[in-house]
């Protein structure tokens, strides 16, 4: 199963004939594809989404994704269940007394520190860290390396951004964990996802850092009427393709830090 990327123009519109997703674009014309082989959709633009593909993809658990380019506002839509995840009373034990969200921004924030020294070690393997960074000396170590216009940086970032949502978004679903009990984001919804987002920001850096060191990359971005950023469909592409190339080992990763989420819990019970 791999995800459905979609780059949409005015006139895409996605309904269902039967197990099928059917994609009309006015470029490429008809596309089907079989919701046995999708476990997300990701759209890009806006799109026209009849109620039988919202029904076809909610009754297969596949989420689908909307990320609007002009704005770089994000849609998440999700099948809904009437009863709590699998987890959710193991989960709440985290917000039982502030010592234990404590300790847990206290793991949070180590997982992070974790992928941070990794991230720099990768990129820069001459500074080799191997105990601890803070998060400033972090951040200065980004403003060093990514391109001085903030507004690129921004665009490629929240692109990338999004697709790294969409795996632990999926990767959550399926350890029936309550993707809106977080313990950092608290009291907003998909707080957990927003957490483990978190903790793997650093990695979304790297992809980004690895844009940018590519040849010609201000081919790859547009500017809009406001002066700001926007990939262009091929930018897009070039940002699919390398997340693609990177995904297995991204979702090893996410599963890593699930097992940690959850030994964490059973150490709060104790």
């Amino acid at each position: 199963m791999r995800p459905l990327y979609v780059n949409t123009h005015d006139k895409t519109y996605l309904t269902a004939d039967g197990p099928q997703l059917v994609i009309f674009d006015p470029d490429n014309g008809e596309t089907r594809v079989p919701v046995k082989n999708i476990n997300t959709v990701q759209v890009r633009g806006r799109a026209l989404i009849d109620s039988a593909a919202i029904l076809l993809l909610a009754n297969n658990d596949i989420p689908i994704v909307i990320a609007e380019t002009k704005t770089r506002k994000n849609v998440l839509i999700l099948p809904y269940n009437h009863y709590l995840p699998k987890y959710h009373r193991e989960q709440r034990v985290i917000l039982k007394s502030s010592q234990n969200i404590d300790k847990y921004v206290k793991w949070l924030e180590t997982q992070r520190m974790y992928q941070q020294i990794n991230v720099i070690n990768r990129i820069s393997p001459s500074l080799q860290i191997n105990n601890q960074i803070g998060d400033g000396n972090y951040q200065q170590w980004i403003k060093t390396r990514r391109p001085k216009n903030l507004s690129a940086w921004q665009a490629v970032k929240s692109s990338v951004r999004l697709l790294f949502r969409s795996i632990i978004t999926e990767k959550l679903m399926k350890a029936k964990l309550d993707l809106h009990l977080g313990g950092y984001f608290r009291r907003v919804n998909f707080g957990l996802v927003l957490d483990v987002a978190l903790i793997l920001d650093p990695r979304v850096d790297e992809q980004c850092l690895l844009f940018f060191n590519q040849k010609n990359w201000q081919l790859l971005l547009q500017t809009k009427n406001d002066g700001n950023f926007l990939l262009t469909d091929a930018g897009h592409r070039n940002v699919v393709h390398r997340f693609e190339n990177k995904k297995a080992q991204l979702g090893d990763e996410i599963e890593r830090i699930i097992d940690d989420y959850f030994s964490f819990l059973r150490e709060l019970r104790i």
